[in-house]
């Protein structure tokens, strides 16, 4: 191994400070990022509850109506389709496999987990 002289080993010494500060900052972000997932996966959780109550409580109103249904409400339409859409992105559990089904090509900014009826 050749010997390093004092500018070589000052080099490396900030080379590999720079590449410290970086993995640090590097694990900062990642932490933050997990934080992130955990509460979102929290609201998704929140809002498949809501959404499943919402979908109770029109099958409820659906019964009261008089006479046959008409068809499909476009409520139920709406309601059935966030359901699904959530119900299909909690079953890709995030890890490197690829998912149950084959995902469907979405804008790349989406502002909804529902499709407009």
């Amino acid at each position: 191994m050749a010997v390093l002289g004092p500018d070589e080993i000052v080099g490396l010494s900030q080379q590999v400070q720079t590449l410290q500060t970086a993995l640090h900052g590097t694990e900062l972000q990642n932490q933050q990022l997990r934080t992130r997932v955990a509460e979102m996966e929290s609201h998704v959780g929140m809002l498949m509850s809501y959404m499943l109550w919402m979908e109770e409580h029109l099958s409820v109103l659906e019964k009261r109506l008089p006479g046959p249904p008409l068809g499909p409400h476009p409520i139920r339409i709406y309601v059935d389709s966030c359901v699904i859409n959530l119900e299909s992105r909690l079953d890709y559990d995030g890890d490197d496999e690829e998912p149950d089904e084959e995902p469907k090509e979405e804008p790349e900014q989406q502002t909804s987990v529902c499709s407009t009826p």
